[in-house]
């Protein structure tokens, strides 16, 4: 019994570090970008989609790897891997949807 109360005790003091995680995750997923006239060079637009993909990844593949570390600290295979691939891959599914709604605009705008 005394080692599945470590467990519980290490569980709730990780509870604050995932809930700002997740805070995070939603935060980032969740901003979305006033429409408005860009005027950038067409570099400087290639180099903001590159960076918005790469959050993309970083997203789906960033909690998996946090989710088995902890799974593996806390010996509690495979809950929090299936815990974080939901996280991650919801977050980046919303900035997929963004991306796509924001060039989306981009190419009805160029084309009015």
């Amino acid at each position: 019994m005394a080692g599945k109360f470590g467990h519980r005790e290490k569980i709730l003091n990780l509870l604050p570090v995932a809930l700002v995680v997740l805070g995070l995750l939603v935060r980032l997923s969740a901003s979305l970008e006033k429409p408005m006239v860009d005027d950038r060079s067409p570099t400087a637009k290639a180099m903001s989609i590159v960076s918005q993909i790469t959050t993309i990844g970083l997203l789906a593949i960033v909690p998996i790897v946090i989710g088995n570390w902890v799974d593996s600290w806390l010996c509690t295979k495979p809950i929090f891997i299936l815990v974080s691939v939901v996280f991650g891959f919801t977050a980046a599914g919303f900035q997929l949807m963004q991306l796509v709604q924001k060039l989306e605009r981009d190419r009805k705008s160029k084309h009015e």
